[in-house]
């Protein structure tokens, strides 16, 4: 998990007049001209000007605060923008660790507010990825800061602004580099806990041609931040990214496989809000506002210098919304790796609107699915598959030798072993965290497991205990079991809060969470639905879907007999130690001689 910051700004202008040519066109300028629709045939941009900012490393702060993959974030966006979105090597500056200082970086949005060195046919991209923070004001209010590579501050201390307008970046800071650049769309993308970037909130909407064309040409000055205040923003070991980062990258390498379309960024956004909050598990929810305009920033593909043209055919795009249970499977098509699940792909339309999209996903341990999707024009497509567990294999006859014998299973994990606590009292009353956590680590012997191997190892884990959890506490090692195997996330102040109820939702996570760790570790749960559909109430976008189905596919939980889950209800004491011996009963069966 991280508390970071990624911001792109994308800064452009008015086009020459239709099918014109660029006056001060440069070789170092790519010509990034829609191909169909309202705007088809339009010079819309001039030079493309980068600065990529990513922060790994920051000297000043403790080594527990630096981040992995910040550095990692900006060098993909530079290949991105080079390789599909018309900007030259030349016109990009990239910033890395140390070379991100306070310094540098103001230096650099100068220069791209200098009207001598940006064109109003320009535009311009400033990324930043690293950590950001929001410091309350004595007076009230908030005031959001990025941080660069030198910043002297404490992420702890939040109510001294002084550090923080000594050595870092402020909000409004780059607010008024962009305000005074010539250029006339600004987008901001902000990978980051709450920055104070967002002024106007709203919500994305279809737009027609005639507006399209109208707000192309407006001023605009946009932003889409990773969470709402109060949510952190997260990163993705078994991705190498920020979550809404990876999310930003699919989706971009997807739009550029239809060189010349035409994606606003109120509609980047609407691709990207419902994977960021499925890839996070609710914890993050993407936010669009708008600075006082109402233009539009526009994303249109072109080839590379040297690459060829895609031909040009009478067809339309569909995108169509991806995911497996469990997430991380290889999505191939037309025989080569596009990405790991959750993914949009975009698929061409024939001449009737209508095609059917045909990925494969493969997963290790699990068998290989072919997966038919039919697609419509304007219709986005929508698909989760379940991946069946793969039975044990013997030797590669390639290798001619026996597999390396199976690793002894612990103790702890002998099903026979497992046995679930009854909570005394009042079993329609909500469970606490405390009561649930303590009975999840009970009923596995999570405390018997060694957490150097985490049964969820790609969770966000929490570096230190949680601060109202002391030692002492009757539940204190049955929490930091749960939490040293990567299966819970604290709050942002660093507690437990452990009175606080549990939703059917957090508790199916939980649980999905738990039994798929135990599945890696050699224990089979198998399929076997009480229903033979999925809940009326929890669609394959929604955020919880992938859990709760999970484990209604293996019988674990269970719905109410109007076929609904009711996933924002308290879940009480009865439904706790109900679906806990269910899951016993079931890692008993499955391991029972046969």
């Amino acid at each position: 998990m991280r508390r970071s910051v990624l911001l792109v700004v994308l800064v452009s202008l008015s086009s020459a007049p239709a099918g014109g040519a660029f006056a001060a066109e440069t070789a170092r300028s790519i010509a990034v001209v829609p191909k169909a629709g309202p705007l088809a045939g339009r010079a819309i941009y001039g030079n493309s000007h980068a600065l990529l900012i990513g922060v790994n490393e920051y000297p000043h702060l403790q080594r527990s605060n630096w981040l992995q993959y910040a550095a990692n974030d900006a060098a993909e966006m530079r290949a991105v923008l080079t390789r599909s979105y018309g900007f030259s090597e030349s016109n990009i500056t990239l910033l890395a660790n140390e070379g991100a200082t306070l310094a540098n970086i103001r230096r650099s949005l100068a220069r791209l507010a200098d009207a001598r060195l940006v064109g109003e046919n320009d535009r311009i991209l400033v990324y930043f990825s690293g950590h950001g923070q929001t410091v309350s004001l004595p007076t009230g209010g908030d005031m959001g800061f990025l941080l660069p590579y030198d910043a002297q501050v404490d992420l702890e201390r939040v109510q001294n602004p002084g550090p923080y307008l000594a050595t870092c970046l402020r909000m409004d800071e780059i607010w008024g580099y962009l305000e005074s650049s010539p250029a006339r769309h600004k987008l901001i993308i902000a990978d980051a806990c709450y920055s104070g970037l967002i002024a106007q909130a709203r919500s994305p909407e279809p737009m027609s041609p005639a507006a399209l064309t109208s707000l192309a040409y407006r001023p605009a000055m946009q932003v889409i931040t990773a969470g709402r205040k109060g949510e952190r923003s997260f990163e993705m070991p078994r991705l190498g990214h920020g979550a809404l980062t990876f999310k930003l990258l699919e989706s971009l390498r997807a739009l550029a496989r239809a060189p010349g379309e035409v994606t606003t960024a109120t509609e980047l956004f609407a691709a990207l809000q419902r994977p960021v909050i499925n890839l996070t598990e609710g914890k993050q929810t993407p936010q669009l506002g708008s600075h006082n305009t109402e233009g539009e920033f526009l994303f249109i593909p072109v080839p590379a210098p040297g690459e060829t043209p895609a031909p040009e055919e009478d067809q339309d795009t569909v995108l169509l919304s991806l995911d497996s249970i469990p997430s991380g499977a290889a999505v191939f098509s037309g025989g080569r790796q596009i990405g790991v699940t959750p993914l949009n792909v975009l698929f061409r339309l024939g001449g009737r609107g209508e095609a059917t999209g045909v990925v494969t996903l493969q997963l290790a341990g699990y068998r290989t699915e072919v997966c038919r999707v039919p697609l419509l024009r304007g219709q986005r497509g929508r698909r989760v598959v379940p991946l069946v567990r793969e039975a044990p294999s013997g030797p590669s006859p390639a290798a001619g030798l026996a597999p390396p014998p199976a690793a002894a299973r612990p103790p702890a994990l002998d099903p026979a072993r497992f046995s679930v606590s009854f909570v005394a009292g009042d079993l329609k009353r909500a469970a606490t965290r405390y009561e649930v956590y303590a009975a999840l680590a009970q009923t596995f012997r999570l405390t018997d497991l060694d957490p150097s191997s985490p049964l969820n190892p790609q969770g966000a884990l929490k570096p230190e205990p949680f601060t109202d959890v002391p030692s002492d506490h009757q539940w204190h090692n049955h929490i930091e079991a749960v939490r040293q195997h990567g299966l819970l996330d604290g709050y942002p102040d660093g507690t437990f809060k452990g009175d606080r109820p549990v939703t059917r939702y957090e508790w199916a996570q939980l649980l999905a969470r738990t039994g798929f760790g135990l599945e890696v570790r050699g224990l089979r749960l198998p399929t076997a639905p009480l229903k033979p559909e999925p809940f009326a109430d929890v669609p394959p976008d929604h955020w919880p879907y992938n859990a709760v189905e999970w484990m209604r596919q293996r019988g674990v939980v269970e719905g109410y007999p109007d076929s609904t889950f009711k996933g924002k209800r308290p879940l009480s004491l009865a439904e706790l130690q109900a679906d806990l011996r269910r899951a016993v009963d079931l890692f008993r069966a499955a391991a029972a001689p046969r």
